[in-house]
Formats: structure tokens, sequence, C-alpha cells
């Protein structure tokens, strides 16, 4: 039974260590973009495979990876000594992680006050089904932690495996997927006539890397994230070295070289096996020379990657984490400031040159964005003005001209105030300040007795600490700039990151009363009711975004179809029978019915068309975009004055556009 029962907890470990390293290779996408659908085509394991995964299938996944760790009975871990050869533990494990997962559940509440003055209620849906799942995983990670010390190595490997692999994937997106991209696209617009979005075309042509993120940004915070924690165990550890080298072994295969030719495509393969195989049988004699052999390329091809992000606020929040990092290292005070004074000039000239060969528009809109979440929070300090209003809000006050209106103010503590009023302020605030106290607590209370050596010695434990809060230091400072906290990717490699902070003590307090850590795992009832509602909801949104997809599938074909007969034929006989199926299981959204009216009316069905955005209007009532539409209906079914009607509402809720297109 005992033996089951450790297979069982066996996989469950190897479970959560897998989705670590699956966060940003698949779950690289903004959460709480209702309009925009990913579908993971279940029925296509290949296809799934090499696809990114909607960020409601994280929700999913994290659910049952928390009921997996709240039914699993993991085995005792008495002997620490013989724990402590496998993995980087302490003596004694204090009970002050708790916190992290704390953090997590903070952000959770504070989401909710902003279901109060909603207008669409498919944004708050998703944003707690979002902060739901970090929730889950944060908890479980924690859990498996607690019980089982010696998996931190294994969380390490595999985010600094990822890493790695991102690393690799936005090489490859430079060398080859630019030009194949631009290519494909130039073929479509020939054979179409639809003209690309000028915002992606720019990003093409800048060839700024994005690897699996859906922005340059996002994959930039990541990597300002993750990179120093990556390089140090890199450089640290033999278990890390090879799952960095294995993972980027295996993609190089698969990824990169198919696009050499045959013969350096063989040439390469070989080598890199033959290099692999010899460092795993003689990693641990010779670990000076091979870890030099993997790190020195793996930094230089992550600085290349992140140079070619673009990512100004980037280069700002690394600029940052370099100071803090090089001021908590114990060495000499010149050396601390001769060398923040150099790497700091290296960011500087970086960032100032995309200054000056890149427009400042991008940075001036934010203090616009600013200006109006801060009106926000004034008019609803209690509960924000809802989820997703942050859009329609900007829409009608905005003072920067053109068309740009984002979904979040590019800054999650403002985010959450605005849109979550003073609930959703202290919980982000909560976010910044709890991880640096247990920081604290862990590296600088002088009052502490150091444990005896582990694996790691004490001052590469403390080294280990630094390494960590810098990367979420470079990530909360980009955060403040951008919209980070919403890529689910992201924001769980931060919660297990943190999950890592390893004490350098023994005799510590406990932070939180006995009675609790001891009787912690009495509540497990509710958390398993809670998380079986996670993982129901979740799936419903699932197939929901499965349905609403295949609706968006269908549209895209018949905006491509070449003539007015086939367009409409695709529209009576494909699109509207999947309009019913998709507003059955969204019946709160606007979305199906706004994106259906557009088909309606290159059917030249204007009549359906009416009909489908004054039901948009309904459920959408402040988005502009839709009277519009609506009012061009109208005008073909020779209703003017309710067009008129229509068209000043529109006018009204984004006037800056309106003005933009007069000029």
């Amino acid at each position: 039974m005992q033996n089951n029962k450790n297979i069982l907890a066996k996989i469950v470990i190897y479970i959560a260590v897998t989705i670590t390293f699956l966060l940003p290779v698949k779950f690289g996408t903004m959460a709480g973009l209702p309009e925009i659908t990913i579908f993971l085509p279940f029925s296509d394991i290949i296809t799934a495979f090499i696809h990114i995964w909607p960020p409601v299938l994280f929700s999913f996944i994290s659910g049952i990876l928390l009921l997996l760790t709240l039914i699993i009975t993991f085995p005792d871990n008495d002997n620490r000594e013989k724990q402590s050869e496998k993995g980087f533990i302490s003596e004694k494990m204090p009970t002050m992680n708790v916190i992290i997962p704390v953090c997590s559940i903070a952000l959770l509440l504070g989401t909710i006050p902003g279901f109060v003055n909603a207008s669409v209620c498919d944004f708050p849906l998703i944003q707690i089904l979002h902060f739901s799942g970090i929730t889950a995983y944060a908890c479980a990670v924690y859990i498996i932690i607690q019980k089982c010390p010696e998996t931190k190595i294994f969380f390490l490997n595999a985010i600094a495996a990822s890493t790695a692999v991102i690393t690799l994937i936005g090489l490859q997106q430079y060398l080859f997927g630019f030009k194949e991209t631009l290519k494909y696209i130039q073929q479509q617009e020939a054979e179409t006539g639809i003209k690309i979005s000028s915002g992606i075309m720019n990003r093409l042509l800048q060839t700024r890397i994005y690897a699996t993120f859906s922005l340059c940004n996002s994959l930039a915070a990541h990597l300002i994230l993750t990179a120093p924690v990556t390089l140090f165990a890199t450089l640290k550890y033999p278990s890390t070295l090879k799952s960095v080298y294995t993972a980027g072994v295996i993609y190089f295969i698969i990824g990169i070289a198919p696009e050499m030719s045959m013969i350096a495509m063989i040439a390469s393969s070989t080598i890199l096996i033959f290099l692999g195989v010899l460092i795993f049988r003689s990693v641990n004699e010779k670990f000076n020379t091979f870890k030099l052999l993997i790190t020195i390329p793996l930094m230089i091809a992550i600085a290349f990657v992140f140079r070619h992000t673009g990512s100004r606020a980037a280069m700002l929040a690394l600029g940052v984490s370099i100071l803090f990092m090089i001021f908590s290292a114990e060495i000499k005070v010149k050396i601390k400031y001769i060398t923040a004074i150099i790497l700091l000039g290296l960011c500087s000239t970086m960032f100032f040159s995309d200054v000056l060969t890149r427009s400042l528009s991008s940075m001036k809109v934010r203090f616009d964005y600013y200006r109006v979440a801060m009106k926000m929070f004034l008019k609803y300090p209690l509960t924000g003005d809802g989820w997703g209003d942050f859009f329609h809000t900007y829409t009608k006050i905005k003072d920067f001209p053109g068309t740009e209106a984002p979904h979040t103010p590019h800054n999650f503590i403002l985010a959450f105030a605005s849109q979550s009023g003073i609930i959703g302020l202290i919980t982000a605030l909560l976010m910044i300040g709890l991880p640096f106290f247990v920081y604290y607590k862990y590296n600088c209370s002088k009052n502490l007795q150091i444990s005896k050596p582990t694996l790691i010695p004490e001052l590469n434990v403390k080294f280990f600490n630094i390494m960590v809060i810098s990367g979420f230091l470079a990530w909360l400072v980009h955060s403040i700039l951008d919209l980070n906290i919403q890529v689910p990717g992201t924001v769980a490699t931060i919660f297990v990151m943190l999950l890592l902070l390893t004490p350098n003590f023994s005799n510590s307090e406990n932070l939180i009363p006995n009675c609790i850590s001891k009787n912690i795992y009495l509540i497990k009832l509710p958390i398993i009711i809670l998380t079986l509602i996670l993982i129901f909801f979740s799936f419903k949104r699932l197939q929901s975004e499965k349905e609403f997809f295949m609706l968006k599938e269908l549209i895209k074909m018949q905006t491509f179809a070449k003539t007015k007969e086939k367009r409409k034929v695709i529209y009576e006989n494909l699109i509207k029978k999947q309009l019913t199926r998709t507003v059955a299981v969204m019946k709160n959204s606007p979305y199906p019915w706004a994106e259906t009216g557009i088909a309606a009316l290159n059917a030249g069905n204007s009549k359906d068309g009416e009909q489908y955005f004054k039901k948009a209007v309904e459920l959408s009532p402040e988005r502009s975009l839709y009277y519009e539409n609506l009012a061009q209906c109208q005008i073909k079914n020779g209703k003017t004055q309710e067009a008129e009607i229509n068209h000043k509402k529109a006018v009204k809720l984004f006037p800056q556009a309106h003005l933009q297109q007069k000029k």
C-alpha cells in the first residue's frame, strides 16, 4: 500500500514539474480578452503539441493538479540529511513560505469587486478564472514542496529548461520565422486584397522577437524574471545543466534542424547528441568545464533574444534589477559601484538607442492610460469601474489622439485599482510587498542561527535568494509599465520561483500560529469543493471558447471567399448554424452576435446584421463600434433616423476615433 502511495505521489510531482516547464511554452498568451479565442484541437495530438494553448486551459489543468495534491497522500519526509543530498533544503523547513500562496489568494479575492460595475460579464468571469488558476497552481506547488522539499530542484530545473527552450524558439523566429511569415502574408494580401494590421506588420518588419508569447514585451518580462535563476542554477547544479542541455537539444533537433540543409542538420544533430552523452557520463567529474561550455552560449542567446524583443520597459526593469543584485551581494563597496556603473551604462545605451530609433508615442500614451485609470478609481473607489471597462471608459475620455484603446492601463496596480477598487489596490500592493518580506526574513535577519551546510553552501543559498528576488523585482518594475499580470505562464512561474526561496537558518520562528500550521489540512473539504467548482467552470469556458473559435473560423473562411455568392452560401448554411450553437453556451456574451453581424453584412444581409448588432449593443452597451455597425446596417435598411441616433451614441462613446476618421 505504501508503495502505491509513493507511486501516486511521484506521478503528481511529475505532472506539476511538467506543467512548470510548459508554462511559458504553452501559456504565454493574455487572459482576460474574451474577443480573442485560441482553440486547442484535442483530437489532433500533433497540432496540440505545436500550437499554444488557450489561457483558460491553464485554470482547468491547475484545478486538476490541486485536486490531486489534496487527495493524494504524500510520504513523510523524516530523513532530511538524505534529502539534502538530492536537492537544496535546510535542516528545518520553516512555515513562512505559506505567505506565497497567500499572495495568490489575495489576488483572487481582489478580483471579486470587479464584478459589481462590469458592463460585460465575460470580462470578470475570465478574470476570476485566470486568478483562480494561478491560486490553484500556487497552492498545489506549495503543498508538494512542503511535503517533499527535495522536489525544489525539479521545479528549478523545469524553469531553467523552459527558459532555454523559449530562447531557442526566439532565435529560430529571428533566423527563419519572420521571413516565412512575411512571405505568407504577402501571398495572402495578393490573393484576397485584405491588408494585415499596421501593428503586426511593423512588428514583423522590426524583427521583434516574441517566441511563444503573444507580445514581445511579455517575452522580455519572462526572460528578466527567469534568466538570473536559470544562469545561477546552470552554473551550480549538474542536474540543472543536464536539464537545460537536454531540453535545448531536443528542441533543436525537432524545431531548428529541419530548417537547415540536410548535411548541416545531420552534422549538428550528431555533434550535439555526442556531446550530450559525454556530459551525462562525466558531468560530475568535469562540471566546471561543461558548465562554461553550456552557460556562456546560453547567456549570449538570452541576451540576444532579450535585446531583439525591443522592450524599453524591460531594459529599464533590468537596470533596476542589476542595481538590486549588485548592492545585495557581499562584495566590496568600490566594486559594487564600479560594476553598477558599467552594467547600467550598457542598459542605458540599449534603452536610448531604442528611443532614438523608434517612436516615443507608445511611451507617451501610457501616461494617458494612467490618468484615466486614476479617474476611474476616484469615481468608484470601493468596487472599481468593473473588469473590462477600462476599455470603455478610456474611449470616452482619452486625450491622446488616435483610435488606440487598450483593455488595461498597462500597470497592474492601476488595473486592479481602477477596475476592482480599494480591495484590488490593496491586493496588488500585497503582491509587491509580501515576497520582499519573505526575502528579508530569509536573507537579512541577523539574529537567526545558520544551519549546517547542505548541497548549497550558505553563501550560495543567500545568492540564490538574491537571484530569485532580483528577477521578481525586474518583473514588478516591468509590470508597472505593461500587462504582465494577465499572462498565466509568467505569473504562475513567479509563484513557483518564490516558493523556491531557500532559508539559510534552522531555528526559525513560526510566522503563523502552531494550531494553524498543524491543522491547516482540516480545511481540505471546502478547498476540494472550490477546486471542483473551478474545474467545472473552466471546462465550461473551454467549451464556449471552442464554439466561438469555430464561429470565427467560418467567418474568416467567408471573408476570404472570392465571390459574393460564395460568402452568402457560407453565411446561410454554416455561420448561422454555428451562431446558434455558440450563443447556447455564451448566452451573456456580445461577441458572437457582433462577429456574426459582420458576416451578415459581408453576405449582403443587412436585416440580419441589424438584429445581431442590436443584440450585441444590449449585451455590451458601452462599446462604440457596435453602435456604429448598427447604424451602418440601419442606413442600408432605410432607417436613417435610428441610424443617426446610434451614430451619435458611437461618437459620444469614442470621440477620438471619429475625429481621426474626419482627418
